[in-house]
């Protein structure tokens, strides 16, 4: 999503390139394919702040235009404070110089900008003249808006990003580790978004704080969402996974036509918090044997195979799946609330074994409709009941479909107390010989209630 950072423009003394941020085509402007991280003057010297070591305790900075390097295999102690300037389309970068992790520890500030421009033009960059470096912030505040990776570093947080205004961790392919009980990333008032990337959470908290956190085509594992430092949302966009043992405490949206896959682990997981789903093209899996604590609303689909113990709400329309793509799975809802299926889909997967939604308290079938999603390697079986659902409480209401079909063969759908089934029972036959009539073939058992 992010345009070439090579730009040719004029200025006394010869034609001039500088690190900000865009492209801009147009007579006197040229793109460069060489990789560079900093403007260069008419000596074909950089216009570079230097490198930063030893101790700050008062203020430095690199302004628009320039650059300023850590040195990999080196830590720089930070107590004062870094401004890395931007100004109209002027943008500046902190790059890490060779090959390894560069280090930032002490109790400073790192101030990314001094206006709230996302990417492109006079944008701020920290990233890596070497693809694979890591860039270790141990203890620093990191505050302001622009871009940290560009696709090309690994990003260690021990201390506290803040996102006041467009801020992107751009790791597609590297590793951002929130850590330690001093890593917070947080919203902030702007937004934090987190682009392609795999965030691992060792005992750190995402937050919105005020702001938005937004996971675009992202994996989370571990760590804790959290809403208690104000209001603000966390958003779902693109296909995202949230594994093993990430606890959940605000609200995550699922924006259009994402997907949420919930995995890694089979018990404590997602506490005490809410996703919904904002439209009907959102979908939530559950990976194998998983248990949601959190509460769900589901305004599109819902499925897979695990345990939901939150609170489940489905708006007319949704869909509820006995497992995911040609695999069936049991959903077991254990909350105690029951699940409520007005206006709703249950999708049955068959095979060599069957799907099946397992729900703790009452039922609720009215204008229900149910789809078998696959049929396949299931053999067709007379006088063998195939489980749908089950109940512990009271059951209201149907199914729409009294029957359903594969091929020449019709199965019944049957209703006892605490189950719903599917049977295809032997046909009785009595036949009467007269003039070669045929009477009542075929007719069909249905079971009590």
């Amino acid at each position: 999503m992010f345009m070439s950072r090579f730009l040719i423009y004029l200025r006394p003394g010869g034609l001039q390139k500088f690190w900000c941020g865009c492209a801009v085509v147009a007579a006197a402007v040229l793109l460069l394919a060489t990789p560079s991280l900093a403007g260069y003057g008419p000596d074909n010297e950089p216009y570079n702040e230097g490198g930063f070591s030893g101790t700050n305790s008062g203020t430095k900075a690199v302004p628009y235009e320039y650059a300023g390097y850590l040195t990999a295999g080196t830590t720089w102690t930070n107590n004062g404070t870094l401004n890395l300037d931007n100004y109209g389309n002027y943008g500046c970068d902190l790059y890490i110089k060779g090959t390894g992790t560069a280090t930032v520890t002490g109790s400073g500030t790192i101030a990314m900008g001094n206006t709230t421009t996302g990417t492109g033009m006079g944008a701020i960059y920290i990233d890596s003249q070497v693809a694979g470096d890591t860039f270790d912030n141990e203890g620093n505040t990191i505050s302001g808006f622009g871009v940290i990776g560009n696709n090309n570093t690994n990003f260690i947080n021990n201390g506290m990003l803040q996102a006041t205004g467009n801020l992107y961790l751009n790791c597609a392919g590297y590793t951002i580790t929130n850590s330690g009980t001093d890593g917070s990333m947080q919203g902030c008032g702007g937004t934090l978004y987190f682009e392609a990337g795999d965030v691992v959470q060792g005992g750190g908290f995402i937050s919105s704080n005020n702001g938005t956190v937004s996971f675009n085509n992202t994996t989370v594992t571990g760590g804790v969402i959290m809403g208690a430092l104000g209001s603000g949302s966390v958003v779902i966009n693109g296909t995202s996974n949230f594994f093993n043992g990430l606890q959940i405490q605000e609200t995550v949206y699922q924006n259009a036509s994402s997907t949420l896959t919930l995995g890694g682990g089979a018990t404590g997981q997602w506490n005490n918090g809410t996703i919904a789903q904002l439209a009907a093209s959102d979908t939530i899996w559950l990976a194998s044997n998983q248990r949601v604590d959190a509460s769900l609303s589901i305004l599109g689909t819902l499925g897979g195979s695990g345990t939901i113990d939150g609170n489940v709400t489905t708006s007319a329309g949704a869909t509820i799946v006995a497992g995911q793509g040609s695999t069936p799975g049991a959903l077991n809802f254990t909350s105690g609330t029951g699940l409520n299926l007005t206006g709703d889909t249950f999708d049955e997967l068959l095979g060599t074994t069957t799907g099946i939604a397992n729900v703790t308290g009452n039922l609720t079938l009215s204008n229900t409709n149910l789809t078998i999603g696959s049929w396949s390697g299931f053999t067709d079986a007379k006088n063998t009941p195939i489980e749908l659902m089950s109940y512990t409480g009271t059951l209201s209401g149907s199914f729409n479909q009294t029957t359903v079909t594969h091929g020449a063969y019709i199965y019944q759908v049957e209703y006892t107390p605490g189950e719903i089934y599917l049977f295809m029972p032997e046909p009785s036959i009595w036949m009467l010989f007269g003039a070669g009539l045929v009477i009542g073939a075929g007719t069909l058992r249905r079971r009590s209630c």
